[in-house]
Order: C-alpha cells, then structure tokens, then sequence
C-alpha cells in the first residue's frame, strides 16, 4: 500500500477544472470504488482526490486495505470533525452548544464528543433530516436552560457509545497532520493523508 500521493500533473493555484481544459484526463467519480475499478482497466496513473469527514475517510481506507492496482494512488483531504469542533470552542468563542453531525457519529461512536462536551459545553449529536435538527435543537436549548454540559443523541439513528469497527480503518491507513479548513482556521490534527 503506498503512503504518499503524488500528482506532477497540477500546479498549486490551479483547479481541476483548469487542468482538463488543458487537455489532463479528468475524471468524474461518485465512490472510491468506481476509481479504483478506473485504475484496473487503466493502464496509466489514477490518483483518487479523496475529500470528506469520517463517513468518506472510511470508505477509502477500507478501499486501500482491500488492496488497490499499482497505479493506484489517493490524495487526501479528508477531515475530521471533531478537531475542526475545536476551532469553534476557542476561548473567545461565545457557542453555547454544538450539533454535531450524526453520520460521523456512526463512524466515531458518540462518546468521542464527550471531553469535548466537559471542555466546551453542549454536544447534540444528530442527524441532517429536517425534524433531526428541530429535535436537537430543542434539546440544546433544554440543556443550556438546565446548564447540563453533556453529550446526547437526537435522530431515530442510535450512535454507538464506544468506537465501532469501521474507525479503526483510517488510524490504520491515514497520519494526521494540521491543515487550513474552508478559510476559517488552522486546525491542528484534522486532515488526514494516505
């Protein structure tokens, strides 16, 4: 399995967009899968742009440790929300409670919230369905008017309390480093490479 990625083909400051205009094969995949059968039949250099949080960072872990063709190679951009929760619960931060997103919390477990709760304050883990949201944020407010700093769950969905199987699969493949995110902040340890 290869650690690195390198791509020659891009200048920094350019976008892919640019780079096809200019003749680069591009191509457009939904999952890490389909560009992985993309590197079978291909007899040149794929090199997957993976981007996400956890539900995408699994995916392309679990792709690599299945084992991918030699010219396969991922350049990642995955991240990780709860070191990006922690730009938002800096000290001069006025945040009451944070919803955080269910679908990590599938990944993750619910419980890795829970320091950050005893650090920060309020946690509602939820999903993104409209009535999710409401529900959560009744539940923020009830526990701001209660001044209960705790994590709790909102969604028909049931986040597991300790770390399930699947997140293991990025620790085992990707390192951590710091990275800008959407122009915010440097967040440190959130982005992961292959």
């Amino acid at each position: 399995m290869r650690r690195t990625a390198t791509c020659t083909a891009f200048a920094v400051g350019r976008s892919l967009a640019d780079a096809h205009a200019e003749g680069a094969p591009v191509e457009v995949v939904y999952s890490v899968s389909q560009a992985v059968d993309l590197a079978r039949t291909s007899t040149g250099e794929v090199v997957f742009f993976a981007c996400g949080f956890e539900t995408t960072a699994v995916t392309t872990a679990a792709a690599l440790l299945a084992g991918v063709p030699e010219n396969f190679s991922v350049l990642s951009a995955h991240k990780y929300v709860l070191p990006a929760m922690e730009v938002a619960g800096l000290p001069d931060s006025r945040i009451a409670a944070f919803l955080a997103a269910g679908h990590a919390a599938t990944i993750t477990g619910s419980a890795i919230f829970e320091s950050f709760a005893q650090r920060h304050g309020i946690v509602v883990v939820a999903g993104f369905e409209p009535l999710d949201v409401l529900a959560a944020l009744v539940k923020a407010a009830e526990a701001i008017r209660d001044g209960d700093a705790r994590v709790s769950t909102c969604s028909a969905l049931r986040y597991a309390r300790g770390k399930p199987p699947c997140a293991r699969m990025p620790v085992a493949v990707f390192e951590l480093e710091s990275g800008g995110w959407r122009g915010i902040a440097e967040v440190p340890a959130a982005t992961s490479v292959a």
